[in-house]
């Protein structure tokens, strides 16, 4: 519970902090190390990647499994 409220928190504080698509975004950042709890994180929060983003975590996944995953928190 208080790693959500956190979470919140520092949403509510920021709210452009999943805002951008690039390696310098914090989303794009997540996919370049390939952290996936992060990026699914970011992902219950409302980060939108886009095209090349889930090119990216297609490529780098290397399963399938992961990758339906993720795209299953986005639509949540």
């Amino acid at each position: 519970a208080y790693r959500r409220q956190r979470q919140m928190c520092i949403r509510d504080r920021e709210p452009t902090i999943l805002e951008g698509q690039d390696n310098e975004s914090i989303l794009g950042y997540a996919i370049h190390t390939w952290r996936p709890n992060i990026i699914r994180c970011l992902l219950d929060n409302g980060a939108e990647p886009n095209a090349e983003n889930w090119a990216h975590i297609e490529r780098i996944a290397g399963d399938e499994s992961l990758v339906l995953e993720l795209k299953s928190a986005r639509q949540k």
